[in-house]
């Protein structure tokens, strides 16, 4: 079994004994020295403001301080990403509890560079999931770099760029993580537009040391060798653009619904009160899907979906769709609905849930290991997010799923196991927020 498979098909099969009382400063700030490099919010530049918008809280949950919600649907604080900001060598970190962005230093080697960088802190969220986080944090990573996707593109920033291949390590050094802790999801290049952005004033250009955090995780994920090699392993240096079509423009009007964005994450015994979808609903929710892959993931991306779906007349259907479109509806023998989770049925009735879209990843053969891993995860994570906010536009929930039933969709789906795997799934429907039913 590789590591690849060991993230998709095995992931269940872990053993963490480990854990870190570290874990308590995970909403807090962990930087020693850093100020508010933006006090003044109203002055903010666009990039800021984008920034903000997608990692600030929405909501919160009275009952529980430790849980906070924005929009992307998995970043709950045991989700660890961080936003980070590299302004003509300026380096400052969107801390979402203090609603601020934080300096922590300067670096001539980023002069001249405008980059938004997607990071996080792995072992705050393997102490939960082993080696398995990888796999987690990557989606996570995929649910916000959709919509900083969208959000650029919306802004009029068509030219930013995806980075791969940058230097690593000076980039964790210089963010304050620890050699081995940090994950590098994804590094957005706005360089092109330095020259258009209003950045610090001239008082708060203080040459500085970077921060560094306050506690070294090396020695805990240290554990895991494969992860080590995961995030040892630098990408050869190329980029590729955010879309790349211009019909990408016509997918930001659903970041209109963001804030009706409902995951249902924490509502017990989660049922929606409708069973049954015109087959004109499942059909849009699959050319939707259809064009995020085109526009957004490109042609050779390797992704395709199942959608599955309750119709009006009662029966089951399964659309099958890739960038190309819908390629076939398939009218289902019964479904065992309960048997699509693999341990959470008892907290879900599937009985009640319309639809449900799979999300399957072709392997690349002339992709190493890293690179399969990182594109399967990540890409799934963009899809799901943007399934999020056709939902929310339908008044929905919609909420990304990891411990599907691999066996029984495979056989469902119709899936080649050798060079095809199940990364991500979500279901949808509309919640009840007054009979809720748990199974016991």
């Amino acid at each position: 079994m590789n590591f690849y498979e060991r993230l998709t098909k095995y992931r269940y099969n872990y053993k963490n004994s480990y854990s870190s009382f570290k874990f308590i400063d995970f909403m807090n700030t962990d930087m020693e020295g850093t100020y508010d490099s933006y006090p003044d919010k109203s002055n903010e530049n666009s990039i800021r403001q984008i920034v903000r918008s997608v990692f600030s809280y929405r909501r919160y949950e009275p009952c529980n301080p430790y849980v906070f919600h924005k929009v992307v649907p998995s970043a709950r604080n045991v989700h660890p990403n961080e936003a980070f900001l590299i302004e003509d060598g300026f380096i400052s970190r969107f801390n979402s509890k203090a609603n601020q962005f934080e300096m922590l230093g300067y670096s001539r080697h980023y002069e001249g560079r405008l980059w938004i960088i997607i990071a996080s802190e792995l072992w705050r969220i393997m102490k939960f999931y082993g080696d398995f986080g990888l796999a987690l944090s990557l989606l996570d990573v995929g649910h916000i770099q959709a919509h900083v996707k969208l959000k650029l593109l919306d802004s009029g920033y068509e030219r930013a760029r995806l980075l791969y291949g940058v230097d690593t390590k000076k980039l964790i050094q210089s963010l304050g993580f620890s050699k081995n802790s940090a994950c590098i999801g994804a590094v957005i290049d706005l360089s092109e537009y330095v020259s258009e952005i209003e950045f610090l004033s001239e008082k708060d250009r203080v040459k500085t040391g970077i921060q560094q955090r306050k506690f070294n995780y090396d020695d805990e994920v240290g554990s895991y060798p494969q992860v080590i090699e995961f995030l040892h392993y630098r990408d050869e240096p190329k980029t590729k653009p955010i879309a790349y079509h211009e019909g990408a423009n016509k997918l930001c009007k659903d970041l209109a619904y963001e804030i009706y964005r409902n995951s249902g994450h924490n509502t017990p015994g989660l049922f929606s009160t409708t069973e049954r979808l015109p087959t004109a609903t499942a059909k849009r929710y699959a050319e939707g899907i259809a064009e995020y892959i085109k526009y957004f993931l490109g042609d050779k991306s390797g992704f395709w979906a199942g959608v599955l779906y309750r119709a009006l007349d009662g029966e089951d259907y399964l659309i099958i769709v890739s960038e190309a479109g819908t390629e076939r509806i398939n009218k289902c023998c019964k479904i065992h609905r309960e048997e699509l989770l693999h341990d959470t049925f008892e907290h879900i009735n599937m009985n009640s849930i319309p639809l449900d879209i799979f999300l399957i990843y072709s392997i690349d053969p002339y992709s190493t290991q890293e690179e399969n891993i990182r594109n399967a995860h990540i890409g799934a994570g963009e899809i799901s997010q943007y399934i999020s906010l056709m939902a929310a536009k339908d008044g929905f929930f919609a909420r990304p799923m990891k411990n599907f039933n691999d066996n029984y969709i495979s056989k469902l789906i119709g899936i080649d196991s050798n060079r095809e795997s199940i990364v991500y799934s979500t279901i949808i429907g509309r919640e009840n927020h007054y009979n809720y039913v748990l199974k016991l």
